[in-house]
């Protein structure tokens, strides 16, 4: 269910958010840069209070809300090192059944492997898949299935574009393809939940043909896993281009699956963009058309999403540098705020976009926002109320009636807070800064280094360095429920 969304959204533009072009985004495309500095507050003139009430709780966190990615790695890179992901103990793994993309030194350059796993017809890499999902498993996670990006090559009689649209004639086929995933997965896994395809606006589906295809496919999926709920369409928060020159924005798409009775039972989307504010209208513009019984999953999200070629080098500062950390912290305060079910963070570590890099060198500064969230926030929301937009706060309770309470500084400046929490005694504080960032990065012997536990101070006068983040606790180690 949806929690005071109209509020938040108008605390958000209060606080000088950047608004979109048009009311459903459609000035937006897969990335949205938003406006120079529109991330940051600027800082208040003096102390902060931040109030906390033990006794009012709001909502719980669901629980899978914290998801990553795998996608494209093949098992044997993804799981190569289990104990980064057992710090970052993720709710939900998504995988995607497509060629699986792994890069390995040679002669001291980089080389890229790419293995189909469906390399003609007939024949399905169910090796890949079921290590995937054992891996997935292994780890303590839900896995996350989308059952393909666009058609194999033997099945794309079209031949183009880039990601294999069928034509017509070849959905049948297709959607006979999917249900005989969705079998495979269901005999040997437990996956409540399957999307049918990722990106068809990227696919390049005319949407009347993707329409056909989903009606085809749910109907083969639905007969070969009964019971598995099924989730789409899995678009980014762009427009959709049409045949004849036209497009949809991403609201007009979602109303014509609406319309064409598409059939979703989750609404799933993605949304890449360096301002909150736009990642949480898009939560406004899915409600607007779907209402807010259905649940949301937003199945890629990040920063920026131009990983290599142009802008390469701005998306590798957006998506690693310092103040990925605060957007973290406030991406997931905001969509669990707004009733969202599942988050997945793009992608792991897949090059220099992940939680840390390909190569297990070093952390990247989600990493440890990630780790807070699961490892030492409860999933029992409090209410929390901050004095200055420069400083959201996240009060939780875990399953021991333990209290939580993490604060991060949207500002360029260290700010000065004042806790009000009754009945709060944190025996441990942990703090985030640039500094000790940049110093503890590495990954060594296969390690990183975690923030270390200082004692909590004088609730009176905490100090959140800039950018950065505070947290307190009852106990040192909040066990994940």
């Amino acid at each position: 269910m949806i929690r005071q969304l109209s509020t938040l959204l108008a605390a958000l533009f209060l606080f000088g958010l950047p608004a979109a072009e048009t009311a459903d985004g459609s000035g937006l495309a897969w990335f949205d840069p938003g406006r120079p500095g529109s991330g940051i507050v600027p800082a208040p003139g003096g102390a902060v209070t931040v109030k906390v009430d033990r006794n009012r709780k709001t909502f719980r966190i669901p629980g899978r809300f914290y998801g990553i990615n795998i996608h494209p790695l093949p098992a044997r890179d993804a799981f190569r090192n289990p104990g980064l992901l057992r710090e970052l103990r993720p709710d939900s793994i998504r995988i995607m059944v497509t060629p699986r993309t792994g890069w390995i030194k040679k002669d001291g350059r980089t080389v890229t492997t790419r293995d189909p796993m469906f390399p003609e017809r007939g024949r399905v890499d169910w090796k890949e898949l079921d290590a995937l999902l054992s891996g997935i498993e292994a780890a303590g996670a839900e896995p996350y299935v989308t059952l393909g990006f666009g058609a194999p090559e033997w099945l794309n009689s079209g031949k183009g574009p880039k990601f294999g649209r069928p034509l017509p004639e070849d959905l049948p086929e297709y959607a006979k393809l999917k249900g005989e995933i969705a079998a495979h997965i269901a005999r040997k896994f437990r996956v409540p939940y399957l999307a049918l395809e990722n990106e068809p606006e990227n696919v390049k589906y005319p949407i009347d043909d993707y329409l056909q295809f989903c009606r085809l496919a749910m109907t083969e999926v639905r007969r070969a896993a009964p019971g598995v709920k099924i989730a789409g369409p899995a678009t980014g928060y762009a427009k959709w281009a049409q045949p004849g020159g036209g497009a949809l924005t991403f609201s007009k798409s979602l109303e014509k699956l609406r319309d064409g009775k598409a059939g979703f039972d989750v609404i799933d989307w993605h949304i890449y963009s360096g301002t909150p504010g736009s990642v949480f209208r898009t939560v406004e513009s899915v409600r607007k058309v779907y209402g807010d019984r259905i649940p949301l999953f937003i199945s890629e999200l990040n920063l920026d999403w131009r990983y290599s070629g142009s802008g390469g080098a701005e998306s590798r500062i957006s998506n690693t540098g310092w103040n990925s950390a605060v957007w973290l912290a406030e991406v997931f305060d905001g969509l669990q705020s707004l009733g969202v079910e599942r988050a997945y963070y793009f992608c792991l570590r897949n090059n220099f976009f992940g939680l840390y890099d390909y190569w297990i060198t070093e952390v990247h500064p989600g990493f440890h926002v990630f780790r807070m969230f699961t490892s030492q926030l409860g999933r029992q929301r409090l209410e929390a109320r901050s004095g200055h937009a420069a400083v959201g706060a996240v009060a939780t309770l875990d399953a021991r009636n333990r209290m939580a309470v993490l604060l991060y500084n949207r500002s360029e400046a260290p700010v000065t807070v004042r806790l009000d929490a009754p009945g709060f005694q944190p025996a441990e504080r942990f703090t985030f800064s640039r500094e000790w960032y940049e110093t503890h990065r590495k990954i060594t012997g296969g390690r990183a280094e975690l923030l270390p536990p200082e004692t909590s101070g004088d609730l009176g006068r905490l100090l959140i360095p800039a950018r950065g983040i505070l947290l307190l606790a009852e106990t040192q180690s909040i066990r994940k429920q």
